[in-house]
């Protein structure tokens, strides 16, 4: 299995390739103006002059996320006074609005840690949707159970749902839409692999997962949003051992924020290789067939009494 990097690879290359003090004359001759999108629908734009750049960025479900640590967030991750300066607040550009927007000074030098700052800008959709879940890790850490279930409408047919497990545990449950039967069949074949690792000594602490093919009971009374029949439902059960650590906190959320993007990538990963099975045992038994063909009969070469072929009168 491929675990899939959490930050958008061209926002990355494009902080990286303007960073510091050695790229001081590309910034001055080279203006951007660039529109970028991400999954989920998440659109950036990089409008950038001199040693500035802005990035601004737009989600679906922004505002209903928003009040949930959102803002909190990002100017701990950001916010330094000198180097991010970050803006919630809606900006209109070139008749789209954009929700939120990072402006970074570009002239700093970061030594060792440019990679490691430019892979943090690249996580801005991870880091708005990291907020709510630090809520409930805060909660769980100290023995209380958080308030009601979250909804996270981060898709516009599709949601997270936060809630408490218990004093010790959270419940992150994904509504995944399957518009191709075929799809959900192979999600069932590869989601039942997390469950079957968690029997491996060394895996057995890993997250319990289970798939609901109907609205679990978890979710009773809650508004599901844009649910039909081809909608099933992941949820993913964390314990203090995810999150009692911040790193471990950190990591944990980066890999739920990324599941649904791991989980169709490797759906047609998988689709894409039985393909090429199926298309190289083809070849095979069109190859045996080949070979199981009578070798054509001789012809006889007629002649005249010249001596002249008679073939093809």
């Amino acid at each position: 299995m491929i675990l899939l990097d959490g930050g958008h690879p061209m926002l990355k290359e494009l902080v990286t390739a303007r960073l510091g003090p050695e790229n001081a004359e590309l910034r001055a001759t080279d203006k951007v103006d660039v529109t970028i999108v991400d999954f989920d629908g998440v659109t950036y734009c990089a409008r950038g002059e001199g040693d500035a750049l802005t990035i601004f960025f737009a989600m679906h479900g922004f505002d209903e996320i928003r009040p949930h640590g959102v803002e909190a967030y990002l100017q701990g991750v950001y916010s330094d006074g000198a180097t991010v300066t970050v803006s919630v607040a809606p900006t209109s550009l070139d008749g789209a609005t954009f929700n939120l927007s990072l402006t970074v000074d570009l002239a700093r030098d970061h030594g060792e840690g440019g990679d490691a700052f430019a892979s943090k800008v690249s996580e801005l959709k991870r880091n708005v949707l990291a907020g709510p879940f630090h809520e409930f890790f805060d909660a769980a850490r100290e023995k209380r159970v958080a308030g009601a279930t979250l909804r996270l409408p981060y898709r516009p047919d599709e949601n997270i749902f936060v809630r408490a497990g218990g004093e010790d545990s959270v419940v992150v449950i994904f509504s995944v839409v399957f518009a191709d039967k075929n799809d959900r069949v192979v999600a069932e074949v590869f989601l039942r692999e997390f469950s079957d690792v968690r029997r491996d000594q060394g895996l057995h602490t890993s997250p319990v997962v289970t798939l609901h093919r109907s609205p679990p009971r978890e979710l009773d009374g809650e508004d599901l949003g844009k649910a039909g029949d081809d909608t099933v439902y992941i949820s993913f059960v964390l314990f203090q051992r995810h999150f009692a650590q911040r790193e471990k906190a950190e990591a944990s959320i980066t890999a739920v924020c990324q599941f649904r993007t791991y989980l169709h990538y490797h759906i047609k990963a998988s689709k894409s290789f039985m393909h090429m099975r199926m298309r190289s045992r083809a070849e095979d038994l069109l190859g045996v067939l080949n070979r199981s063909k009578p070798a054509p009969e001789a012809i006889a070469d007629k002649k005249t009494w010249s001596g002249r072929s008679m073939a093809g009168k």
